[in-house]
């Protein structure tokens, strides 16, 4: 049996649990310590200890995907977004990706096909992600400051099925996607996206977190030495090892907050979502400077 989600974000509140609360993350005992300066073979021990014992409760074995981690908290009123002005728990972003997943129904987006996302840090993000991966369409996040060239150039490499854009890009993709023969379809902002959901009467999608390890849970670009902006896949397999990894390395955990300040394409940006919700963190991006985090 499949296991699914189904959340209505008709009745979304702002509750704001408190953060702070200590991790269940277990310091690594050695025998004999490092040498100052470890050598590489010690390294790859030091951070496979670590990826190991994060919590010597739950072996890789049983989490094998990070849809898996992330059904385990999906309706959790623990604390997953912080952002200027608001607070979502996990049953709320999860409600917030139910809504998305059933707006990327609407625009016949097909399942098991990537397409772009030129978004940045913004709520509608956040749900789209994990619409994204509930209805199993990877997300290719492009960043929404590119030129036309830029742009242009990821998306011959990547030929999505779709290219969602936020409205502040729109001119710009549209004039490096339609030239390349691919749609555009500009999205909502989240309160847009909610009230949708209500007057359109939007049927609710199912969010279904069971995945192979080897399914693409989002695609991210790197330019290397190249200059030309080539894929990288992260399969939900590969993922379980990040959040394992980097999760345990900075303790994060239920309770933990985890702030990032990279854009929402970038390496430091959605996969460290990636990382703090499949360790139970919440996330906190830093789009600028000063914030007034929480609900107003």
């Amino acid at each position: 049996m499949r296991s699914t989600v189904t959340l209505s974000a008709h009745t979304l509140s702002t509750g704001s649990p408190e953060i702070g609360e200590p991790s269940n993350h277990k310091s690594v005992q050695r025998s004999k310590p490092l040498a100052p300066y470890p050598t590489s073979a010690r390294c790859s021990f030091w951070l496979w200890q670590s990826m190991t014992a994060a919590d010597p409760s739950t072996p890789l074995s049983s989490t094998p995907t990070w849809s898996s981690l992330y059904a385990q908290r999906a309706d959790s009123d623990s604390v997953a977004v912080v952002g200027e002005g608001f607070t979502w728990t996990f049953r709320q972003l999860t409600a917030h990706g139910a809504n998305a997943a059933a707006w990327l129904d609407s625009i016949s987006a097909p399942t098991g096909q990537p397409f772009a996302g030129v978004v940045s840090s913004t709520p509608f993000a956040f749900a789209l992600a994990i619409g994204a991966v509930g209805s199993h369409r990877p997300i290719a996040p492009i960043g929404a400051r590119l030129t036309v060239a830029e742009v242009a150039a990821t998306l011959s490499g990547l030929a999505p099925s779709i290219v969602v854009t936020e409205p502040e890009a729109e001119a710009v993709v549209r004039a490096a996607a339609e030239p390349l023969g691919l749609r555009v379809e500009v999205h909502p902002s989240i309160d847009q996206l909610s009230a949708w959901a209500i007057t359109a009467g939007a049927p609710q999608h199912p969010l279904d977190f069971i995945a192979d390890a080897a399914e693409y849970a989002a695609i991210l670009h790197t330019s290397g030495t190249s200059g030309r902006p080539k894929p990288v896949p992260y399969p939900q397999g590969t993922l379980v090892d990040r959040t394992r990894v980097h999760g345990g390395l900075l303790g994060l955990g239920t309770g933990r907050l985890y702030a990032f300040a990279s854009p929402f394409h970038h390496l430091a940006g959605l996969r460290a979502m990636f990382v703090a919700f499949g360790a139970g963190a919440a996330v906190c991006p830093l789009t600028r400077l000063p914030l007034t985090l929480g609900p107003t």
